[in-house]
């Protein structure tokens, strides 16, 4: 082999290491990656394979289906093999490998050798930031989120390439782009519409304008179907799911400053160029790679200006032109939104597509800069120094990246597992999680590495439990079941409520947390009528009763006002109170349903109360009122769903 050819063939060998070590990752690692979002999406994916669809009744999807990620086609592996390692390995790995097939074929669409196309990947590839909603985590390990969403981007810009529609390939790319636009349309809704097909129809117009000639016909055709693609499935959406997605706002005119300020950041932080971390030792491993990272990509940012600038690249490259405008368009919407909610500063991850398309245009700037050079000796000069400050940048980025990796932090996962444990060893199906703001994600964790267990976060007044993408009705007593484990710090359980304590015995404890097990369970967080469910019971410690004392009676009160849950079908309910009562105390109880007709059973003999016949629309306002005996107890409030 001769050393030139060597030399060529270099960026592959490294980008099928990258490749390799990305799959030995998914199928090692993947328990481990286990976070907020990503144990959310599993559960979520694997509960829409069991139901057979993806808004089934009775589940809180928060602001996506999480149809359109790797995570939900790993769901029916893991269900059959209980194995999240086998099942993300075999997911991420057909999708990374389709991912790569797309750019590089973008890449030789836009006119660049392969090894360019092998240099586009290798910088994708690289694993620049790891973490919840960083870079590698949202594109190739854990959930994946981004990786539908920047395949269909890649997918829609090589359609726009392609010269001749008439061959087969060509039409295999744009079936492969209808399927994966639908999907995450599907999926995210609006999104793909406003960030993906909106600003390369502004590419499109732009060319019309600066060409001075029509588009081509076969563009036309491809975008504006696009658009009525999307505009169809986001109303169907909304039509036959009741699901419009998350609303963003508009920043203020007092912090637009600052958001401009902090969107640049964001694209730096987002990189690992600049640090989240306030404990980077200057002089460290990490704060080196920071910095090379931060010189590399203020660099390539300026050569793509100056090249693209001598070399009139937007008048004569599309795939240059195509760049240029997503990133302003991106660039303007991500600036004057507010985009904060879930990050003090900027949430850095909607840079994620126009980045990824940047690297392709960087990559092509840098084959035209270095075939403008000469063969002299300072063209040959010039080429070594770019080669070998693009190879330091990327093996610095891998390195650190890779070794970030292999110091993840499992504490989360580690105590998850354990708790997980000692529910399975005194045969509960549900757990509650009390007393450290940390378990939030110790509950989606434990709901992932067992798809049938319950298992919720309360907060520390024991009025709400964190649902977010998992059942409505699983805060529910009648969901949770008389028995379950109880873990807590050990400061923190006499912090509970008496009746709730007395229903515990201590099991254990470890190094974190103290178990308790009651197979009498008293907690209720929902109350009134069952979410999709047929049957819930609530107590008079439920949140949301208030106990109280009439003077005109002489009769103590207890009364809740709830909204009716549900769909849009109507449902027929029963109820029926458990009393404790003094057989000597006469007409001591009455359940009042204000607003609706209903027969009332006032059955002495059996101590129990009970109205029938409730007919309910969602969102209708209820108040329930009991009105009791001094010497009479409210036991339990049943609620049944008869018919529909």
């Amino acid at each position: 082999m001769k050393t030139n050819d060597f030399i060529k063939r270099v960026p592959l060998f490294f980008l099928l290491l990258q490749f390799v070590t990305a799959a030995i990752l998914n199928f090692t690692r993947s328990q481990a990656f286990l976070d907020f979002d990503s144990a959310l999406a599993l559960r979520h994916a694997v509960e829409m394979w069991k139901d057979k669809s993806i808004a089934f009744a009775n589940f809180a999807p928060v602001s996506s289906f999480e149809i359109d990620c790797p995570a939900f086609f790993a769901a029916p592996l893991y269900i059959l093999t209980s194995s999240i390692g086998f099942s993300y390995g075999i997911s991420h790995t057909f999708f990374l490998a389709v991912f790569c097939a797309v750019v590089f074929d973008v890449c030789k669409n836009s006119g660049l050798k392969f090894s360019y196309g092998c240099l586009a990947n290798i910088l994708i590839l690289t694993p620049y930031t790891l973490g919840q909603l960083d870079y590698f985590n949202m594109l190739f390990i854990s959930a994946g989120q981004y990786e539908f969403r920047a395949i269909t981007m890649f997918l829609l810009i090589d359609l726009l390439l392609i010269k001749n529609f008439k061959k087969k390939r060509s039409l295999a790319v744009l079936a492969a782009f209808t399927f994966f636009l639908g999907l995450t349309t599907l999926s995210v809704g609006s999104y793909m519409l406003v960030m993906v097909v909106v600003p390369l129809c502004a590419y499109a117009i732009a060319s019309a304008i600066f060409d001075k000639k029509s588009v081509k016909l076969c563009q036309i055709f491809l975008l504006a179907g696009s658009c009525i693609f999307c505009i169809i499935i986001i109303w169907g959406r909304k039509h036959f799911f009741g699901v419009s997605g998350r609303t963003q706002y508009l920043c203020t005119y007092q912090n637009l400053f600052d958001n401009i300020i902090n969107c640049i950041t964001g694209v730096f932080a987002f990189l690992g160029a600049a640090v989240k971390q306030s404990h980077i030792k200057v002089g460290s491993l990490n704060s080196i790679a920071a910095l090379a990272k931060l010189v590399f990509f203020s660099v390539v940012f300026i050569f793509q200006i100056v090249v693209i600038r001598r070399f009139k690249l937007l008048k004569t490259s599309p795939v240059v032109r195509i760049c240029c405008i997503f990133s302003a368009v991106h660039l303007f919407v991500l600036s004057v939104t507010d985009t904060r909610y879930g990050s003090a500063v900027f949430e850095s991850r909607y840079h994620i597509l126009w980045i990824l398309e940047n690297f392709v245009c960087a990559v092509y700037c840098i084959s035209v800069y270095m075939n403008s050079l000469k063969s002299d000796e300072n063209g040959k000069k010039l080429r070594v120094m770019i080669c070998l400050s693009t190879t330091a940048a990327i093996l610095i980025s891998n390195i650190t990246g890779y070794i970030n990796i292999n110091k993840y932090n499992t504490q989360y996962t580690d105590r998850s597992m354990q708790i997980l444990e000692t529910a399975k060893e005194n045969d509960v199906s549900a757990i509650i999680l009390y007393g450290d703001d940390a378990f939030g994600r110790n509950a989606h964790i434990i709901r992932a590495l067992d798809t049938d267990m319950n298992a919720l976060w309360i907060n520390d007044n024991c009025q709400k439990a964190y649902i977010l993408d998992y059942f409505w009705g699983a805060a529910d007593s009648a969901a949770m079941g008389p028995a379950n484990i109880l873990v807590t710090p050990a400061d923190k359980f006499k912090e509970l409520p008496e009746y709730i304590k007395c229903s515990y015995t201590f099991v254990k404890e470890d190094e974190n947390d103290c178990y308790y097990k009651t197979i009498d369970n008293k907690w209720d967080i929902q109350a009134g009528f069952p979410v999709y469910l047929d049957y819930s019971e609530d107590y008079p410690t439920t949140p949301g009763f208030k106990k109280g004392f009439d003077p005109d009676t002489k009769e103590r009160t207890l009364q809740a006002e709830f909204i009716s849950p549900g769909d849009a079908n109507i449902y027929t309910y029963d109820i029926c109170v458990e009393l404790d009562r003094d057989s000597k105390e006469k007409n001591t109880a009455e359940l009042i349903l204000e607003g609706k007709d209903c027969t009332l059973e006032d059955t002495d003999e059996d101590g129990k109360l009970s109205l029938s016949g409730i007919t309910l629309r969602q969102g209708e306002k209820l108040k329930l009122r009991l009105q009791y005996g001094i010497k009479t107890d409210i036991i339990k409030i049943i609620y049944t769903r008869t018919a529909n």
